[in-house]
């Protein structure tokens, strides 16, 4: 299900396993996600569930009582890991594509105090054992990295969770040969230094990608996948270039306009046809 609720549409991206580490209350399934990012999978150091907003405490945490995880430790030398989330993903990549890529956002209650302590919370992304995903300055994405420390957090109630501090919705691409098989995604998040504070990473739009550019993370505002003229952070599906906020919905069981609705408006309605009198030998017109 967490895999499923990841996947962007399409067929680039051909899953063949999936397995999952972690507490079974440290994950789930979101909707009307943070900063306007596409329904996906939620994976946490803590509990899922403390993710929800409004931001009514400054503490929030879940500890969980479990190990932490290597891939963690690598981003975080000098620091122990604990109650670490693993998703790994193993796929196969389509040919003609020339890389992969995803939408996230990453938060955590240890922002701002904790911020340059003995408390690192870290979320990491690994693709054929390459560490992929990135902050805005190009650093792996920990709370004692050069984002939480800089001007672009975002805070609540604007990044619409309990976390009092997040990135924005980063759009991350690695580069990997089209037509290439057994490939291993894994998705890691961690406590950093001790068991406290939650920290959470949203995830969604795992697809292939096309082009020189696929490697890197940028601001979902450089992205337009699709050429539909609208950036990654507004479109729900950026893998369709017929769907975009303020498209024409239709009756194809698809939010074409983004709104959170499907097949509203009546788009699926049948014909209403009026028969005139004596057309049929009815006394009266009918509408049907």
């Amino acid at each position: 299900a967490l895999a499923d609720a990841i996947m962007g549409s399409g067929s680039a991206i051909t899953v063949t396993s999936v397995s999952y580490s972690g507490a079974a209350a440290a994950s789930g399934l979101y909707s009307d996600g943070p900063l306007g990012i596409a329904d996906g999978a939620l994976l946490t150091s803590g509990s899922a569930i403390n993710a929800l907003p409004p931001d009514d405490s400054g503490a929030t945490t879940t500890a969980n009582g479990l190990p932490g995880h290597q891939l963690c430790d690598d981003l975080i030398p000098g620091y122990t890991s604990y109650d670490a989330t693993v998703l790994t993903i193993n796929f196969d990549l389509a040919p003609l594509f020339n890389g992969v890529q995803f939408n996230s956002v990453f938060g955590s209650e240890e922002y701002p105090e904790w911020v340059g302590t003995s408390f690192n919370d870290v979320y990491g992304v690994y693709l054929n054992g390459q560490q992929i995903a990135f902050d805005d300055n190009g650093q792996p994405i920990t709370i004692n990295g050069p984002f939480f420390s800089g001007a672009s957090v975002v805070f609540p109630p604007a990044n619409g969770t309990e976390y009092d501090g997040t990135t924005g919705i980063l759009n991350t691409r690695a580069p990997l040969a089209g037509g290439s098989t057994g490939n291993v995604l894994q998705i890691v998040i961690c406590d950093g230094g001790d068991t406290a504070y939650d920290s959470g990473a949203f995830i969604t739009g795992l697809n292939g990608c096309v082009g020189e550019d696929c490697t890197g993370t940028v601001p979902c505002a450089a992205i337009d996948n699709d050429g539909d003229g609208v950036s990654s952070c507004d479109d729900c599906d950026d893998g369709n270039s017929g769907t975009y906020p303020g498209a024409t919905e239709h009756c194809d069981e698809i939010d074409n306009n983004c709104n959170g609705s499907v097949d509203e408006g009546g788009v699926c309605a049948p014909t209403c046809i009026t028969i005139r009198r004596g057309e049929l030998g009815n006394a009266q017109d009918a509408t049907i």
